[in-house]
C-alpha cells in the first residue's frame, strides 16, 4: 500500500479526490480517474516537483536554469 502525506491512496479516493481531467493537444478528452499507486509515483518522479527543469531530454538543476 502506498502512503502519501500520511494517507493511503485509497483514503484519497474515499474522500472524493481524483486525478485531473484534461484535453490533449490533439483534442482527445481524458477524464479524471481515482488515485492509484501508479498515478502517485508519476507525480513523485516528475523533476518539476523537486525544482528541476527539462531542457530537451536533459534534466537541469534549477540553479543552472537560465531565463
Amino acid at each position: 500500500m502506498l502512503v502519501v502525506c500520511g494517507l493511503p491512496n485509497h483514503d484519497y479516493n474515499a474522500q472524493g479526490y481524483q486525478t485531473r481531467e484534461y484535453t490533449t493537444l490533439t483534442g482527445k478528452y481524458r477524464p479524471s480517474k481515482p488515485w492509484s499507486s501508479t498515478s502517485v509515483m508519476q507525480i513523485l518522479k516528475n523533476p518539476a516537483y523537486i525544482g528541476k527543469r527539462r531542457a530537451g531530454d536533459d534534466v537541469v538543476n534549477s540553479v543552472g536554469w537560465c531565463c
